[in-house]
């Protein structure tokens, strides 16, 4: 898991000020699978995700629009 620093995300016309990190991860056929998370450190909520989803659908982006 690397930290790529802080970086501002826009969701719904909302700034949200995150950490930006990349996790690598490596198949057992050699392949490389990157998936990053943008999460804010005070409350532990993960605001913007992008994960590897499988081979069918590829990455998939979510996104948190709520603090609830």
């Amino acid at each position: 898991l690397a930290d790529l620093g802080p970086e501002t995300i826009t969701i719904v016309e909302k700034a949200q000020a995150t950490r930006h990190l990349r996790e690598s991860c490596e198949t057992p056929d050699g392949g490389r699978i990157v998936n990053d998370y943008w999460t804010d450190n005070r409350t532990g909520i993960v605001w913007q995700s992008r994960q590897w989803a499988g081979p069918h659908i590829g990455y998939l982006r979510v996104r948190r629009l709520t603090t609830g």
